[in-house]
């Protein structure tokens, strides 16, 4: 029902539509939505549902969010798993309707063994790198390997819990995150990427963009992690938001600050949009 709902308030929408393959962003007017779940729960065991629901829209499957699934291992338990028997079967079949899989919130046996497996291109849809975050939420450099060696893309999104331990995070940081990806699988593979509204994360442009004070919302949730013992809690976050970036003008500040650290025109195209683009075709035809 929800999917239902979702397309057909865009085909309302005159500035937006529900887009079917990658090659529809340069044929139709507006903004190309390419619809996903976040993880397969739609799915449960029925495999056929696979095909219904990309009869009605569905273009990228996430395997999990967080936690095991009868598909897969998530990335915030104590043991970590990889893909289950079912998950393995929904890969295939995912790649048969060619559906995108996305493996964010996965733990790092389900991100290496759906790169292995798959035989389509695919996507970290939101995520940031082990690298400069030692968390399970992010993805260590074998990860970021096999993604960019399958064709596939990462996007580095905007929550900055996850970019920095810094105490107050820039720009820079959101760069240097870009710079990691492209240094560890080179700039084809690694996009922006968001996890929060264009017009910014709602709660924190309330605030004025206080992140000691939009933290607090997090915290409950932080803290019960560490109770939990999962790995990478141990530390409390001091933000939310890089407060410039917590805007609708995000995207040209970003080129902006990508052209700034001497990224080449090329590379700030592909990183802005062009991958994205590409990994659709590639993927959706």
């Amino acid at each position: 029902a929800a999917l239902d709902k979702a397309v057909a308030r865009l085909d309302g929408d005159p500035h937006a539509f529900v887009a079917l393959k990658g090659s529809d962003i340069d044929i139709c007017r507006g903004c190309a939505t390419f619809l996903q779940f976040q993880s397969c729960e739609p799915v449960g065991t029925d495999l056929s549902r696979l095909a219904m629901f990309h009869g009605k829209g569905l273009r990228v499957l996430q395997f999990t969010h967080h936690n095991d699934t009868l598909f897969a291992g998530g990335a915030l338990e104590r043991v970590q798993s990889g893909l289950t028997a079912l998950g393995r079967e929904g890969l295939a079949e995912m790649n048969r309707l060619r559906l995108l899989p996305d493996v964010s919130h996965g733990s790092e046996p389900t991100m290496l063994e759906v790169a292995r497996r798959s035989t389509t291109p695919i996507a970290l849809s939101h995520g940031a790198c082990k690298a400069i975050v030692d968390h399970p939420r992010c993805a260590s450099d074998e990860v970021i390997r096999a993604i960019a060696d399958k064709g596939g893309v990462m996007g580095i999104f905007m929550m900055s819990f996850w970019l920095t331990r810094d105490p107050v995070p820039r720009i820079d940081h959101l760069i240097a995150q870009i710079r990691h990806v492209v240094r560890v699988g080179g700039s084809e593979a690694v996009g922006i990427a968001n996890d929060f509204p264009m017009s910014g994360q709602a709660n924190l442009v309330k605030l004025g963009n206080d992140n000691a004070a939009g933290v607090k919302e997090y915290l409950p949730w932080w803290q019960a992690m560490q109770r939990e013992g999962i790995p990478g809690f141990d530390t409390l976050p001091q933000h939310v938001v890089i407060p410039e970036l917590n805007d609708i003008d995000r995207m040209a500040t970003i080129a902006r600050a990508l052209d700034k650290a001497g990224f080449r025109s090329r590379q700030v195209e592909r990183i802005m949009g062009g991958n994205w683009q590409r990994l659709m075709v590639d993927v959706l035809g």
